[in-house]
């Protein structure tokens, strides 16, 4: 949650919230092929249908943020100690 603060004050939310998702929904899956041991009954079919999935999961949420506000960047205030 550090990372996604330290996003949100640096960029626009409508940027940041999307990405957070993708990699949020990305290690999700990940994490769940390792704990429940699907690499075990993946065939080739399995493995094409999950990557053609995750793909259009990725495009869906990156379709979320405008392309306009990429590449603009709200500055910072400056950290006090």
């Amino acid at each position: 949650m550090e990372r996604l603060n330290e996003g949100l004050s640096l960029f626009d939310a409508i940027l940041i919230v999307p990405m957070f998702q993708i990699v949020w929904t990305f290690f999700s899956i990940c994490t769940g092929f390792v704990y429940f041991q699907e690499y075990q009954v993946f065939d080739t079919l399995r493995i094409i249908m999950c990557v053609l999935g995750m793909t259009f999961v990725f495009v869906g949420i990156s379709l979320l943020a405008p392309d306009d506000s990429k590449g603009k960047m709200v500055q910072a205030p400056p950290r006090t100690p």
